[in-house]
Parts: C-alpha cells; sequence; structure tokens
C-alpha cells in the first residue's frame, strides 16, 4: 500500500509541476527551474548560489516550501527524487516476510492454497476459482454428518384463540335459511291439517331451484300462484 501511495504522489506532483510550468529535470545536472510567477516571468538559474553550496539543496529547499501547502506525501515523493535516492530504502525489512502460522486443525490443502494466496506476485496467486474449489472440497469433506433435528410443530392452543368476542363479527343471516326438508317430507308437511304450508311450499321452490322436476310439479299443484311467485324470484318452474 505504500508503494502504491508512493506511485500515486509521483504522479500527481508531476501533474501539478507541470501545470504551474515549475517541472524540474535533472536537477542535479541541468541546474536549472522554471517558474510561473503572476504573470509567467521565466528565470533560468545556472550558476551555484553562494549562500548555498549547490543548486540541487537550493532547489529541495524551495520546492519544500512550495510543497507544504500541499500534502505532506507528495514533497516526500518528489523531494527525495531529486537526490536520486530511493524513498523506501530507509524503511527497515526484514530478511524473511513473517507471516503468523495457521491454528491448530486447519486443513492442509487450505493451508497451501493460503499461501499461494498470499504472495506477492500476482502470477504466483492462485485463481479465485481454485480458491473456491479448494473450499468446497473442503467444506464437503468436513461438513457436519448429522442433520440438525428440526423443531417440533406448536400447534395453538385454545389459549392462544382469538376471543370470538374480540372479534366483533357481525353477520346478516336474515336471508339465508337452511332447508332441511326434502321433497317428500315437504308435501307430506303440506297435507297435515296444521301443517306449515308456507315453509313446504318454501322448500319445494329452493328444491326446483336445483332442477328438481317432482319439486317444480309440487310447487305448482300446492300453490295456485306459484308460477308468478317463481317467476317474480327467478326461479324456473318450466
Amino acid at each position: 500500500m505504500r508503494i502504491l501511495n508512493f506511485s500515486i504522489a509521483i504522479s500527481n506532483q508531476i501533474q501539478l509541476e507541470e501545470d504551474k510550468k515549475i517541472l524540474s529535470h535533472d536537477v542535479k545536472e541541468m541546474n536549472k527551474y522554471i517558474q510561473d510567477i503572476e504573470g509567467g516571468i521565466a528565470s533560468e538559474i545556472s550558476g551555484i548560489n553562494a549562500k548555498l553550496d549547490d543548486i540541487t539543496q537550493w532547489n529541495i529547499a524551495w520546492q519544500k516550501k512550495l510543497l507544504s501547502r500541499n500534502e505532506d506525501v507528495i514533497a516526500d515523493a518528489t523531494i527525495p527524487i531529486s537526490e536520486f535516492y530511493d524513498p523506501l530504502e530507509k524503511v527497515k525489512r526484514g530478511s524473511k516476510r513473517f507471516r503468523p502460522s495457521f491454528s491448530l486443525g486447519v486443513p492442509i490443502e487450505w493451508s497451501k492454497v493460503a499461501n499461494r494466496a498470499m504472495q506477492d506476485s500476482p502470477s504466483a496467486r492462485p485463481p479465485l476459482k481454485d480458491i473456491f474449489m479448494t473450499l468446497n472440497s473442503i467444506y464437503q469433506i468436513y461438513k457436519p454428518r448429522k442433520t440438525p433435528t428440526a423443531s417440533p410443530i406448536c400447534f395453538p392452543s385454545q389459549l392462544d384463540l382469538p376471543d370470538p368476542d374480540d372479534l366483533e363479527l357481525s353477520l346478516d343471516l336474515s336471508e339465508f335459511e337452511v332447508v332441511t326438508m326434502s321433497v317428500k317430507e315437504a308435501t307430506m308437511e303440506h297435507r297435515k291439517k296444521n301443517g306449515n304450508r308456507l315453509k313446504a311450499w318454501k322448500a319445494f321452490c329452493q328444491h326446483a331451484e336445483f332442477g328438481d322436476t317432482l319439486a317444480k310439479l309440487a310447487a305448482l299443484s300446492h300453490q295456485p300462484k306459484a308460477l308468478d311467485m317463481c317467476k317474480a324470484k327467478g326461479i324456473k318452474l318450466a
């Protein structure tokens, strides 16, 4: 990541110096710089300043003052370049890279593919396909053999059911009548001296709605005005 930041800082600084027309070209050999200040006054330095031992040192001091208004990372990137040394060379590096060891019990297949994936060179790293294939094979080997027990199904008890009084249902059942009499029973009820002839006739009409021919004839025979009444109700008796 530090190398990446270093590279980005170099690119940003080069663009900055080019935009401001102060791009320095090999300051040790050319001993000059171009400066654009308030109207494009160009000046060239071809000698050594009496107060400074070297023009490079002077140039570095000037750049440092300019770059102090920007991010430090840019100054840290460009100033060392003018001195021709790698700013990362002072970073202490071990002779061997240390990587933490894996925990006990980690499959050897995963240790191998993980070590390959941590290589610095992209060409040395395994493709993502190989990594996921390895993970899948390891899972198939070490996955739990026992299936988890299914949770018991809990049916609602009487206490869980809502109180009918809380539902506040108001159903209008005035238009619904359940026919419990057959055509034969309705005929017998109609023949009784004190029988409920109206109930019997309604039974005939309701059975006639479902295509019972006997009920149609009974409705006509036991009620003179049955045909007109059934027609008014939309019941076809013929």
